[in-house]
């Protein structure tokens, strides 16, 4: 007989990973923040140095492209968790 037991996560662990969600997501919005001032100044007050200009536009498509993937986990996480509840599992028990 198999066994259709759904698992779910400790709220410890839960917490645990919201909390390192969370903390990343200001880190990567922090970061941002500090590169695109850098690159406004960089453009503005240093036009000579364009070769750094396009280090940090690249840069800061990484910290988009990172913030963005972190975006997507945490609705997934989201949309999974609501999921579990309308498991195949609680309908058969109704029924």
């Amino acid at each position: 007989m198999p066994d259709n037991t759904e698992y779910e996560a400790t709220p410890y662990v839960d917490w645990l990973t919201m909390f390192f969600t969370k903390v990343g997501m200001i880190l990567l919005g922090g970061a941002l923040v500090i590169t695109v001032l850098v690159a406004i100044y960089c453009i503005n007050y240093q036009p000579d140095k364009k070769i750094a200009t396009e280090v940090y536009m690249e840069i800061i498509a990484i910290f988009l492209f990172l913030t963005i993937i972190i975006a997507s986990l945490m609705f997934n996480k989201n949309r999974l968790r609501r999921k579990k509840g309308e498991s195949q599992c609680n309908r058969k028990r109704e029924s």
